[in-house]
């Protein structure tokens, strides 16, 4: 796969969490009031997004996936209107994101050839498990400060997918240097 796509496919994963986060993170609080709304319209976006790139064979980033699963979640709790959903995610706010990711890491962790941090080799295992360890650490941030979207959520988000991707071109160079 050429950079530039690479690049894309990078990109068009991000989609849908900043459809719904986007006007948050600008405003720097939560309105609930409209966020069933934009947890239906992101995960909208995540289905065929992330659909069409597993029919391709595209390997997905493990943490979008896992805020993927948090729109999902967000969107069927305040658009059926399930009121113990409701106030869980509104307790969580931004931390529900890393909880969505911090399942998807372990599962792609132990079960995907490339982990969490997407790159084969030795060192799969290392990176993941720091990654993991990092992608808990945000969750309990995250939660911690329900009140601050961006420091409390918006950070750590951008943070774990630098340091993933980092992460990922040393474990390749080290593949190739050992």
């Amino acid at each position: 796969m050429s950079k530039l796509r690479t690049v894309l496919t990078e990109a068009i994963q991000f989609v849908p969490t900043l459809a719904l986060a986007a006007g948050y993170v600008v405003a720097g609080e939560i309105d609930f009031a409209v966020a069933g709304t934009r947890f239906l319209v992101a995960a909208l976006l995540a289905v065929p997004i992330f659909g069409w790139l597993a029919f391709k064979g595209v390997r997905q980033n493990p943490i979008l996936v896992g805020s993927n699963l948090w729109l999902i979640v967000g969107a069927i709790g305040f658009n059926l209107h399930i009121d113990s959903l409701q106030n869980l995610l509104i307790d969580a706010a931004g931390g529900g994101l890393f909880v969505g990711s911090l399942l998807a890491g372990v599962v792609y962790t132990v079960a995907r050839p490339e982990g969490f941090v997407g790159v084969e080799g030795p060192r799969k295992m290392l990176f993941s498990g720091i990654l993991v360890a990092l992608t808990a650490a945000a969750m309990v941030w995250a939660l911690g400060r329900p009140e601050d979207i961006r420091l409390g959520a918006a950070v750590p988000f951008i943070g774990l997918n630098v340091v993933r991707r980092l992460m990922g071109r040393v474990s390749q160079r080290s593949v190739v240097t050992e």
